[in-house]
């Protein structure tokens, strides 16, 4: 079973191609990036090594069980995650979803973790897939994902993807629209977030911090000692 049976459910730009039903050969490349948190050298991910430019089209032609984000044209191979990278995710997922679920000013946005399709650019070259997407216009939530900017964003950093998640997708969700993007890292156990509304602000967490979340107005706080105190077995 391939993507392509899902494609009438999502969003298509009127100058999209159709008809192709084979993806184009490509291949991956992968080397293990630098651990620096704030600043590497070049991008190491894993990506496709040849210049094809792929579409929408060659995404929801690829086998189910092949794992891959779509940027510019590019296809980017996404490996299974780790333990620590799924404790991460549900656990924060677990809380957004809390406070929507318990807060008046918090309903009309909903929660989306992984895998989560999301056709960032509104366009046929880019299709990401988020760790945790956040969306509080429900007009963007279509039968095959999000179409459009989700409001906040939550990448896990990984080793294969730290740098395409730091770079890449930071310089796309920013120029999309999306108002708040949290970059955790559980390596170095930090927490990068950017307020995109605030022009390039930044502010760096640890594991010991309680974070408050931007587009709740700082209503809701992550406290992230008590993430890491449920999480702290993943390390020993």
């Amino acid at each position: 079973m391939t993507r392509t049976e899902d494609k009438d459910f999502r969003r298509v730009t009127d100058n999209e191609t159709a008809g192709q039903s084979e993806p184009s050969t490509y291949k991956y490349s992968y080397e293990e990036p630098p651990i620096s948190m704030l600043h590497e050298n070049a991008p190491y991910y894993g990506m496709q090594e040849d210049d094809t430019i792929h579409t929408l089209e060659d995404y929801y032609a690829l086998p189910d069980a092949k794992r891959v984000e779509l940027i510019d044209g590019r296809f980017f191979e996404m490996t299974a995650p780790r333990a620590i990278h799924q404790a991460v995710q549900m656990k924060l997922a677990n809380r957004f979803e809390n406070y929507r679920r318990t807060k008046k000013g918090g309903k009309d946005c909903q929660v989306f973790p992984a895998p989560f399709d999301v056709q960032l650019d509104r366009d046929q070259y880019t299709m990401l897939e988020p760790d945790i997407s956040i969306i509080c216009d429900r007009d963007k939530i279509q039968g095959f994902g999000c179409y459009g900017a989700p409001d906040m964003i939550v990448e896990i950093l990984s080793i294969s993807t730290r740098s395409k998640d730091m770079y890449t997708k930071l310089s796309k969700y920013k120029n999309a629209g999306v108002r708040e993007y949290w970059m955790v890292d559980p390596l170095k156990k930090k927490v990068i977030v950017y307020h995109f509304e605030n022009g390039d602000e930044i502010a760096l967490y640890g594991f010991d911090a309680k974070i408050p979340v931007g587009i709740s107005g700082g209503e809701l706080v992550i406290d992230f000692a008590e993430i890491y105190d449920e999480i702290r077995y993943l390390y020993d």
